[in-house]
């Protein structure tokens, strides 16, 4: 299930990679208000994204390609003709590197310690996007070498962002960047979703009035507070319609509605379809952790 606030993607401590093929139709939702502590490349293979990444937006068509740093709030919504995309969740420790080889000091210690940074988009570049439908196209198979392939596509699209400067300084490494105020809000919220959660209370808590809080939290997320934290218990939903034999009530209560009608109202809303075809439909929908 696609969470928002912090995201705890699965990732294999082994080998920690990870592919997902996402499509959603026009106007819609497609990467949920969210942060994470790995690297997110994402191509989009059909239609277009508004994306956000802290609090920066542009235009993903076709072709491009987007780079999420560790802990970077980003969320997009396709425009008119929807969106597929194809991308990999992964951290630079699947290189395998020691902090004493003299490629990781000379290379990977300023993207780790975040000195440098990811470019967020790279528009339309032929030799960029091939390399990382390689890098896709490996992390989805169970072929023996796979961990080969992709930590050598890994390196080869780094080599080619520092030949061409592509990477950004960072000049605010040193702060810790989980105790900023837009990420503790966004914790609290993940952490108490399924509570009574007020706009009075919210703000009187992070010491806002209740008119500000609400603009500051739309600037954030691009939504109000009520409709983040609907759309949060939306997925949650989602998750628990894929993977228990729960009542269609019994997920309602369970993820913070107080009334089972006004939870299949909010479903349907943002889903098109009542939680009941959700979950007869739930074996043929991409599945979230």
């Amino acid at each position: 299930m696609q969470k928002a606030s912090y995201q705890k993607i699965a990732l294999n401590l082994q080998f920690p990679v990870r592919s997902i093929e996402m499509k959603t139709e026009s106007r819609s939702e497609l990467f949920y208000c969210h942060y994470h502590p790995n690297i997110e490349i994402i191509l989009v293979t059909d239609g277009s994204i508004d994306m956000t990444i802290d609090n920066n937006s542009f235009v993903l068509k076709k072709g491009d390609v987007a780079f999420i740093n560790p802990y970077q709030i980003h969320y997009g919504t396709t425009l008119n003709e929807g969106a597929r995309v194809h991308l990999v969740v992964l951290s630079y420790s699947v290189l395998g590197l020691l902090e004493s080889n003299p490629i990781y000091l000379k290379y990977l210690s300023k993207l780790e310690n975040n000195t440098l940074r990811l470019p967020n988009k790279i528009d339309n570049n032929e030799i960029i996007k091939n390399i990382v439908i390689n890098l896709l196209a490996h992390s989805d198979t169970e072929i023996f070498g796979k961990e080969l392939a992709v930590q050598g596509y890994f390196l080869l699209l780094l080599s080619e962002l520092y030949q061409n400067n592509l990477f950004s300084k960072n000049t605010n490494q040193l702060v810790d960047i989980t105790s900023s105020k837009d990420h503790i809000i966004l914790d609290y919220i993940e952490e108490n979703y399924n509570k009574t959660l007020k706009i009075k209370d919210l703000s009187d808590k992070f010491c806002f009035s209740e008119d500000y809080f609400t603009k500051y939290f739309k600037k954030l997320t691009n939504q109000t507070p009520i409709s983040y934290i609907n759309n949060l218990r939306i997925y949650h939903s989602q998750y628990l319609l894929q993977t228990t034999d729960l009542s269609i009530s019994e997920i309602g209560f369970k993820v913070g509605f107080d009334s089972t009608s006004y939870f299949c109202k909010t479903f349907k809303q943002k889903c098109g379809e009542s939680p009941r075809n959700f979950k007869r439909k739930s074996a043929s929908r991409i599945q979230f952790q």
